[in-house]
C-alpha cells in the first residue's frame, strides 16, 4: 500500500546538497581536467545520485523535480564552460548524457522489460495485469502487451 502523503522533501534536501557540493567542485577544477575527465566524475558523482530509486520519485510533482533539472543544467554547463543561457539538449547530445526526466524514462523502461521477461521477484507479478487479461474488447492496445497496473 502506498501512503499518499508521501513527502520527498528530505530526499530532495539532501541530493539538493549533494548535487551543490557537486556544482563547486566541478566549477573549481573544470579549467584544469579535460572534457572526457569530466564526464566521467560527472557520472560518479552526479549520475547515481539522480539515478538512485528514479522510478519511485521520477513521477513526483514538478515543483520537487525543478531544483534537480536547475543543478544538472548548470553542472553541464561549468562542464563545457557554457554561458548561462545555452540549450541544455545540444551539450547533452554532445556529452552524451540523459536529462533528468530521460534517466527516469529510461530506469523505467527496464523497470517493464525485466517485468515483461520474468526477471523481476515474485512480487511485482501483483501490481500489474496484462491489457488483454482486463477486458475482452479488441481495442488498439490489447494486443499491444502493454500492462494495467491494479
Amino acid at each position: 500500500m502506498i501512503i499518499d502523503t508521501l513527502d520527498w522533501s528530505s530526499h530532495v534536501q539532501l541530493i539538493k546538497s549533494k548535487l551543490l557540493y557537486d556544482c563547486n567542485m566541478f566549477f573549481k577544477i573544470c579549467k584544469f581536467v579535460p572534457r572526457d575527465v569530466l564526464r566521467l566524475l560527472y557520472f560518479c558523482f552526479v549520475h547515481c545520485h539522480l539515478r538512485c530509486c528514479a522510478i519511485s520519485w521520477g513521477t513526483a510533482n514538478n515543483s520537487v523535480l525543478q531544483p534537480f533539472s536547475v543543478l544538472q543544467n548548470n553542472l553541464l554547463r561549468i562542464m563545457t564552460c557554457s554561458k548561462y543561457r545555452c540549450h541544455i539538449t545540444s551539450l547533452c547530445k554532445n556529452l552524451k548524457i540523459l536529462k533528468l526526466n530521460s534517466i527516469y524514462q529510461f530506469d523505467l523502461a527496464k523497470f517493464m522489460h525485466k517485468f515483461h521477461h520474468g526477471k523481476l521477484p515474485e512480487i511485482y507479478k501483483e501490481y500489474f495485469q496484462e491489457t488483454s487479461s482486463v477486458h475482452s474488447y479488441q481495442t488498439r492496445f490489447a494486443n499491444m502487451e502493454n500492462y494495467f497496473i491494479h
